[in-house]
């Protein structure tokens, strides 16, 4: 596993360069007034950064290079969905560190960077089945969908919810405390991932390259 993991940096190292970067980037133009560093930038990064990998894989075919080495095809697949939530939890990171050496930026609360990596870890089992269902025309139409998803319809649902209290979701939150919530969301995104990377395998393992 640590040597696929190892490829996957290799492949995909010029895109986590160019990811982080533009997001340091886009703090600067989103960042004033603000009491930290929006840990929405990590989000969209981290969410985003399947579809770019899925991209170079199909323009590199190098799917059929790592499926000439002496490894199963679910441990590919794994080796996928880990690197995707071990580079979104690095975008937090990052954000953590710019909080903490810009003196007007607070720190982030536990339960939102675990909230972070559940939403891209939400992005990441429902984007890989797709892929290997579906290949690089999903790509292109899934990537389409994800920017209406973030930038048209999130804010539609956000201030929809503001307008009727968040549909009760508010309050039931109240009457849990951050920790145990924290282990709600982590236990669930786990399972999550878990059955998705299931599916992701046997759709993989039955598809001719």
């Amino acid at each position: 596993m640590l040597n696929l993991l190892f490829k996957e940096w290799v492949i995909n190292k010029s895109t986590v360069t160019m990811s982080t970067g533009s997001m340091i980037a886009a703090i600067i133009f989103t960042s004033d007034g603000q009491e930290q560093a929006p840990i929405f930038l990590a989000v969209l990064f981290g969410g985003l950064f399947p579809f770019v990998t899925g991209m170079n894989e199909n323009t590199n075919r190098s799917d059929i290079l790592i499926n000439s080495l002496p490894v199963g095809r679910k441990e590919i697949v794994a080796s996928k969905y880990i690197f995707s939530l071990l580079f979104g939890i690095f975008l937090i990171f990052v954000l953590t560190v710019i909080n903490m050496l810009v003196p007007s930026f607070g720190e982030y609360s536990l339960m939102t960077a675990i909230l972070s990596v559940t939403i891209i870890g939400l992005f990441s089992g429902i984007y890989y089945p797709l892929f290997y269902l579906l290949g690089k025309r999903f790509v292109t139409y899934g990537l389409t969908a994800f920017f209406i998803g973030i930038f048209a319809l999130v804010p539609i649902i956000i201030n929809a919810g503001a307008d009727s209290e968040y549909w009760g979701l508010e309050n039931m939150y109240q009457q849990f405390s951050s920790s145990l919530l924290s282990l709600i969301f982590s236990g669930a995104t786990i399972v999550f991932l878990i059955l998705s990377w299931f599916i992701s395998g046997e759709i993989y393992k039955r598809k001719q390259l």
